[in-house]
């Protein structure tokens, strides 16, 4: 822990942490998986925030907080697991980011 301290602004890390407990509890829970998806989005979006708050790269502080998030397969596995993957695979996609700009699919 003391090695992710260095790491996050510890504000965001300690609010990170709640979110993600929470999506493991709403996953024990048997919570749908948009619900459970959204908590880990907030988790994620504390940790983007908080690497910003430390360190000041986005693109490249964000990979590797996901990097360093996946290193183990027990953290894999939950980080990656089917219901996230089940939820990158949804379809219809809602939006095309092909082209100049965004525009919704029929």
């Amino acid at each position: 822990m003391e090695s992710l301290s260095r790491t996050f602004d510890s504000g965001h890390l300690d609010e990170a942490l709640i979110h993600f407990n929470e999506a493991l509890d709403r996953l024990d829970s048997q919570c749908a998986a948009a619900d459970v998806a959204d908590v880990i989005f907030r988790c994620l979006n504390k940790l983007q925030t908080g690497r910003l708050a430390a360190e000041g790269g986005e693109v490249a502080g964000f990979v590797e907080m996901v990097r360093f998030a996946t290193r183990t397969e027990p953290l894999r596995s939950r980080f990656l697991g089917a219901e996230l993957r089940a939820f990158a695979a949804l379809q219809p996609q809602v939006m095309d980011h092909v082209g100049a700009g965004a525009k919704l699919t029929p």
